[in-house]
């Protein structure tokens, strides 16, 4: 509950690929190399590049998945008492060679703040997951979070899977997102195809993955310099 309180004001380089298929083989869209900060508990994002190329175009104009909210909001659906999460114990695990508590959760519908957007529709969904901690610091390492959106809205289903590594920022070691796997999956839809000369349709499935990688943390650092008239 205090995770995001105790990180400092920084930015690092978000680097998302991006993939959809067709009920078919994952076919790659774009890399997308964002700036991302976190200042005063609050996340900024900035498109910066696409495909290695710089780019002033905005996150809200591309097509396809972005997700956010990985520095605690995670965390905060999942452990705020309001969300009224029921836990469940299981196996324990090891994640990079470290042995980690295990715990299945699920928030209902009716406690819960959880937002899917898709397009210019948005609603509020219930979602589940696992958590693993770290026994020694009590820290979350890896969390999964699958949304259950209601019957008829655009999203069928989208998962996540989060991984937190220690890294060092002004000098000191903070538990912070390193990778993370999403995955979205559209209703049913038809889609137009040329077929032997012919314009025929057909319905498939839309699924979406991205890759998520955060890299290059650093301490927000402000210079000021002041000058005096004589």
């Amino acid at each position: 509950m205090h995770y995001a309180r105790t990180l400092p004001d920084f930015f690092c380089n978000e680097f998302i690929r991006r993939y959809v298929n067709y009920e078919g083989p994952d076919v790659k869209i774009d890399t997308l190399t964002l700036q991302l900060g976190f200042n005063q508990h609050k996340e900024t994002y900035r498109l910066v590049a696409r495909d290695g190329h710089a780019t002033t175009q905005s996150i809200a104009s591309l097509n396809g998945s972005f997700s956010r909210g990985e520095f605690g909001s995670a965390l905060f659906l999942i452990f705020d008492p309001e969300s009224d999460a029921l836990f469940q114990p299981e196996p324990p695990e090891r994640i990079r060679r470290r042995p980690v508590t295990v715990y299945s959760y699920a928030v209902p519908y009716a406690r819960s703040r959880y937002k899917l957007q898709y397009g210019t529709e948005e609603t509020i969904t219930a979602y589940h997951g696992r958590v693993n901690i770290e026994p020694a610091s009590g820290r979350v390492v890896r969390l999964t979070m699958a949304v259950d959106p209601p019957g008829g809205f655009p999203v069928q289903e989208t998962s996540t899977m989060l991984d937190y590594d220690w890294r060092d920022i002004g000098g000191t070691q903070y538990l912070l997102p390193v990778h993370a796997d999403v995955r979205t999956t559209e209703r049913t839809r038809e889609l137009r195809e040329v077929h032997l000369g012919r314009m025929a349709k057909q319905a498939v499935s839309i699924h979406y993955h991205n890759i998520v990688e955060f890299r290059d943390y650093h301490k927000y650092a402000i210079e000021s310099k002041l000058a005096f008239e004589p």
